[in-house]
């Protein structure tokens, strides 16, 4: 939980200084690609957690690494980060900085689970359908789940819409074990 904090608070800081200098577009890429180098690269992540490496040479990886594909204000935020001793947070900053950021520019996250990937046209058309209902940008996350027979759960915030087979034969299932002509005791 403190971790949390600490991530939210680096991320928050972050996310102002961007809005500040309106390159919040340009820090959301940053971060992201931080984000999925830290998650992809295992090497990386085990010399962040170490404490035996000392903050000098993980500047100096970092620098290397992002040499002109970040922000300078990513870069010193990296360094900023380093040199305070949470480079092992890098990640968690990075996921609450993206939190923050759709936050701000109001984007919803919808998740449609389905059984198959869906075809690019039909996407477009869930998005389409989703902006509409949340009146606001969205960003639609496509998830293909094994345990779905058919059909797809559509998932926004707080919302849900069930429209899988599975959901279908689990109504019907409890239709049958409700048996109208049994007198109940």
């Amino acid at each position: 939980m403190r971790n949390e904090k600490i991530a939210i608070r680096y991320a928050r800081a972050l996310l102002d200084l961007s809005i500040e200098l309106s390159v919040t577009d340009q820090i959301i890429h940053d971060m992201a690609l931080v984000n999925q180098t830290c998650r992809e690269n295992r090497e990386l992540k085990v010399i962040l957690d170490s404490p035996v490496v000392n903050s000098q040479l993980k500047t100096g990886i970092f620098e290397t690494i992002f040499k002109d594909k970040i922000h300078d204000i990513s870069q010193r935020f990296l360094g900023i980060i380093i040199r305070k001793n949470r480079e092992a947070m890098l990640q968690d900053i990075s996921e609450e900085f993206e939190k923050l950021f759709k936050i701000h520019k109001g984007i919803r996250t919808v998740i449609i689970r389905t059984a198959l990937p869906l075809a690019p046209e039909t996407l477009a058309k869930v998005r389409k359908m989703a902006e509409a209902i949340a009146k606001s940008p969205t960003e639609l996350v496509e998830e293909v789940s094994d345990d779905l027979i058919g059909g797809f759960v559509l998932t926004m915030e707080d919302s849900q819409i069930d429209a899988s087979i599975k959901q279908k034969i689990r109504e019907i299932t409890d239709d049958f074990h409700i048996n109208e002509y049994i007198k109940k005791l």
